[in-house]
C-alpha cells in the first residue's frame, strides 16, 4: 500500500472520529437541557449544604429557619445555618458547599429575588439567593428561592410554593 493511501484513510478514520464526537456530544447536551427543562427537580446536593446568611443584620435568623423547616420536613437537609459568616465567604458569587444569602440588584422592577446555582455534572455545587432590599419579609419569598437553591424548578400550579408569581404561590409542594 501507497503511503499516500494509508495517510488518506488515517485521516478519513479520525474524519469519521470526529464527527461521532461533535454528533455525540451534541445529542447529550440537547438530552440534559430537555431533562432540566422538563424536570421539577433536576439537580440535587451530594451532601448537604451550608447556609450562610450574609444579607446582614435585618435578615433575622428566625426568617431563615422558617424556611429551611418547610424544606426540613419534605425530606431535604440542610448541614447548618451560619447567621453571622466571615467576610471572606460573603465577597464569594458561589462557595462549595453553601447556599449563600446576599443583598443584589435585581434584573427588572418585577422580580423580588433570584437564585443562582453552579451545578457540576447534574450535582448542586453551590447557589447564592440575592433579595432585594426588603423583600425576604415577603411570606414564603425565602421558602420558594430555598427551593430554587435546593434544585427546584418553578411549577405554575396556584397555591405552590415553586409557583413563578408571588401573589399566586403558596405553602403546597
Amino acid at each position: 500500500m501507497q503511503p499516500g493511501v494509508a495517510m488518506n484513510r488515517i485521516l478519513a478514520q479520525l474524519i469519521k472520529l470526529a464527527i461521532s464526537f461533535c454528533v455525540g456530544l451534541f445529542i447529550g447536551t440537547a438530552m440534559m437541557i430537555h431533562y432540566e427543562s422538563n424536570s421539577f427537580k433536576p439537580w440535587s446536593w451530594d451532601s448537604p449544604p451550608i447556609i450562610a446568611n450574609c444579607y446582614g443584620d435585618d435578615f433575622n435568623e428566625l426568617y431563615v429557619v422558617r424556611a429551611v423547616d418547610y424544606w426540613v420536613v419534605r425530606d431535604e437537609n440542610i448541614s447548618f445555618i451560619v447567621n453571622d459568616p466571615p467576610q471572606s465567604v460573603c465577597e464569594k458569587d458561589f462557595l462549595d458547599g453553601f447556599i449563600i444569602f446576599k443583598k443584589g440588584i435585581m434584573p427588572n422592577d418585577s422580580t423580588l429575588a433570584y437564585t443562582k446555582r453552579k451545578v457540576r455534572m447534574g450535582s448542586l455545587r453551590a447557589a447564592t439567593v440575592y433579595f432585594s432590599p426588603g423583600s425576604f419579609k415577603l411570606e414564603l419569598l425565602i421558602e420558594h428561592e430555598l427551593g430554587h437553591a435546593l434544585g427546584y424548578q418553578h411549577l405554575e400550579k396556584e397555591g405552590h410554593i415553586m409557583h413563578p408569581e408571588w401573589g399566586k404561590m403558596g405553602t403546597d409542594f
